[in-house]
């Protein structure tokens, strides 16, 4: 004998709802399994990037950044800011150079202290392991986005000032697509991520930057010197 047709009513009402529900289908453990293994593999990757920064509860009091960003393994890294200000930090394996044009300086500093510390640069490398690092969970369903898998992430260990974060990964290619970090402070840093290519060959040129001229120089220590 079948079913009453309320019942099957109700079963059809949850598939349709369950089904563009990511909470509702995603495997956490499988998931993790495999965006780990997609960093841990990958020798570059370039995006464009959307940034805002604002204290929770004051999202009118935003700023915001936008440029490309550039990683090659083993320690290599470029942020190029291009809104509202120009700003590059460059990283070629030993020196990591901070450059800000409406100050006319560029600040220069050991990368292997940088690197260890900067959470994204530690995620993009595969260095900051999701399975022991964090204790993740599935985002919260408000913070679901369409086509996406949403984790919630909270360091094992005191890690800097980040209390917490959210990640969204492409549900196709498992490519990070959506980074919200929360502080102690209740500062919110988010990026969106897009135009991704990975696996490229990049130049060391590319992670090279040499100042205009005229520019102060602040070395490790605190001296100064002028381009």
């Amino acid at each position: 004998m079948s079913g009453s047709p309320r019942c099957s009513f109700c079963v059809f009402m949850m598939m349709v709802f369950c089904i563009p529900s990511l909470a509702c289908g995603f495997d956490l453990q499988q998931v993790s399994r495999k965006v780990q293994q997609t960093y841990e593999s990958m020798t570059s990757m370039q995006a464009s990037f959307e940034q805002t920064s604002s204290l929770q509860g004051m999202r009118h009091r935003q700023e915001y950044g936008k440029g490309t960003l550039i990683i090659q393994k083993p320690a290599q890294l470029r942020w190029d800011y291009v809104e509202p200000e120009y700003k590059v930090l460059v990283s070629d394996g030993i020196d990591i150079s901070f450059y800000v044009r409406a100050d006319n300086q560029i600040f220069i500093s050991p990368a292997k202290d940088y690197l260890q510390e900067d959470l994204t640069y530690r995620f993009f490398t595969g260095k900051a392991d999701l399975r022991t690092d964090f204790t993740t969970i599935k985002g919260e369903a408000e913070m679901e986005e369409k086509g996406t898998y949403c984790l919630k992430l909270t360091p094992q260990k005191t890690s800097g000032q980040v209390a917490y974060l959210y990640i969204w990964v492409d549900a196709d290619t498992l490519h990070l697509v959506r980074l919200q970090l929360v502080d102690k402070l209740n500062t919110i840093t988010e990026f969106r991520f897009t135009d991704i290519i990975m696996d490229k060959k990049y130049p060391e040129s590319v992670f090279e930057f040499m100042a205009p001229k005229g520019t102060e120089i602040i070395l490790p220590g605190g001296e100064t010197v002028i381009q």
